[in-house]
């Protein structure tokens, strides 16, 4: 097996505490809740179908690991490095995660519940990137378990942490932005931060069907209120009326949704208003369609 491949096998029984272990493997066992160490480390290993229900791991380095089929029900890991590991397969329901480093760690067909993680995610300015592409690797695995809860969860803490990081690059406050990124990268973080939050306010970055329904009623109201008065003929009728409230809601109604009304006008004004709220009207019944089709396409 490739994870496994030039390591050393070694058992539970075999790991001291305040002894450095490297390139090893374990392999098959249950220690379960009569595993309970601290000061571990143990790096560039694999664990494979260990059994750690009830578990506990403290003040421990166990960076750059692989951990495949792997259970940590009821598990308890406090103040515990996990950098650049690879999870695999692996089980965390009920998991204990106490001041936990998951900088660089990957998860594959496995997640940790949002509750769970929140707390343990990197949360320094020069690790929003980091914490942004954990969300994305989370929430996918999540989508793929049909967890939509937790899967909308990590989405939008994906989403705030990729803004802060967008922000920071416009910003540059922190050095780490300062030494990587330059005047052009500025303006794109800008532009990227401006578009994230235009794209949170109209549709909920594409997972609020409320919110733009909320925003087509918003369309047509303001433009019923900009119609209202304006002179319009009615069904062919050679006198134009100005139009009372009744009647411009229900030419707003038909312009959004680009059907006839029965009413036609020669004022510049009015046809103006009419062309633009029925461009604005299709922009938002295409989000609209693509936001229920996601939403109906992930169940």
């Amino acid at each position: 097996m490739y994870y496994i491949e030039d390591k050393e096998r070694k058992k539970v029984i075999d790991l001291t505490e305040n002894t450095k272990h490297e390139n090893i493997y374990l392999i098959n066992e249950r220690p379960d809740d009569g595993f309970d160490k601290s000061n571990l480390t143990i790096n560039q290993s694999t664990f494979s179908q260990m059994g750690f229900k009830k578990s506990q791991f403290k003040n421990s380095n166990l960076s750059h690991n692989i951990f495949m089929d792997c259970y940590f029900k009821d598990a308890r890991m406090e103040q515990v490095s996990l950098v650049g590991s690879k999870f695999i397969n692996c089980t965390f329901d009920n998991i204990t995660l106490i001041s936990c480093d998951f900088r660089y760690a990957t998860f594959e067909n496995c997640y940790i519940d949002f509750n769970d993680m929140l707390p343990n995610l990197p949360n320094l300015p020069s690790f929003h990137n980091v914490r942004w592409k954990m969300c994305t690797n989370l929430a996918l695995e999540c989508l793929k378990a049909g967890n939509s809860e937790n899967y909308k969860l990590y989405f939008y803490e994906e989403k705030k942490a990729s803004e802060k990081h967008y922000w920071e690059m416009f910003r540059k406050k922190e050095s780490y932005y300062r030494r990587k990124y330059g005047a052009w990268d500025s303006l794109v973080g800008l532009f990227k931060y401006t578009a994230s939050k235009f794209n949170k306010l109209f549709w909920g970055y594409g997972e609020n069907i409320w919110q733009l329904v909320a925003m087509m009623l918003v369309t047509i109201s303001v433009f019923t209120l900009f119609l209202y008065k304006t002179n319009f003929y009615e069904n062919g009728n050679k006198v134009s009326q100005k139009l009372e409230l009744g009647e411009s809601l229900y030419i707003s109604v038909c312009n959004f949704f680009t059907i006839g009304s029965g009413y036609t006008t020669t004022d510049t004004y009015s046809r103006i208003l009419t062309a633009c709220e029925g461009f604005i009207g299709m922009i938002i019944m295409g989000f609209f369609i693509a936001a229920l089709f996601r939403f109906i396409n992930r169940r």
